[in-house]
């Protein structure tokens, strides 16, 4: 992403959006977060190369914008060993939770079952609902459009990185809404919730 910070930065600029999730940023401690969002958002981060991911080389990273008209905070405790990132947004006495997360290629068994556990703890023991935005690079998954609501459906995840995934939806009555799909048709960008989400492009 930081070869197109500029259009980051004046597509954000020209929108209202409320919360803006980013996933495999290329970030560093040399990008401020100035050059990325305006003023009016409060901007969370973890690089890669940043001290609260241990993994010292280029690429990855996760980063959160939030209007500043919301309140919200930073939730290190909910962070695992994994490419994640979660903040809270308070409405009142409403609490959403919302995580970035980037599992990079080749998908790693460990890191994806280390990821789907800790988020099943943050579920099970915090907000009323939570927003998962993450690239899982689960490139055997199909998803179909569900015909009950706006979310989607998998299949063909008969393999270990598919089941664990399935399974964890599944646990958590989570639903996946994402119908974004990449250049080989492939939807690798989730967006798992246990609330109704309406995504289009």
């Amino acid at each position: 992403m930081w070869t197109k910070l500029p259009d980051v930065f004046l597509e954000v600029s020209a929108n209202n959006f409320d919360l803006i999730v980013l996933t495999e940023t290329w970030l560093n401690d040399s990008i401020f977060d100035s050059e990325i969002f305006d003023s009016r958002y409060q901007v969370f981060r973890r690089d890669r190369s940043s001290n609260t991911f241990n993994e010292n080389n280029d690429g990855g990273g996760v980063a959160i914008a939030v209007k500043k008209s919301i309140s919200a905070y930073r939730n290190h405790n909910f962070e695992s060993r994994c490419e994640d990132l979660w903040v809270t947004l308070e409405l009142g006495n409403y609490r959403i939770c919302v995580c970035s997360v980037y599992l990079r290629s080749p998908l790693n068994q460990t890191h994806l079952k280390h990821f789907t556990e800790n988020a099943g703890n943050v579920i099970n023991n915090t907000c009323n609902d939570i927003l998962i935005f993450g690239d899982f690079n689960l490139r055997d998954i199909v998803w179909t459009p569900s015909n009950a609501d706006s979310s989607l459906k998998p299949s063909n995840f008969d393999n270990i990185f598919g089941y664990e995934f399935v399974d964890f939806l599944s646990s958590y009555d989570l639903k996946q809404y994402s119908q974004i799909s990449n250049h080989q048709a492939k939807i690798l960008d989730l967006v798992p919730s246990n609330t109704f989400c309406d995504i289009s492009v």
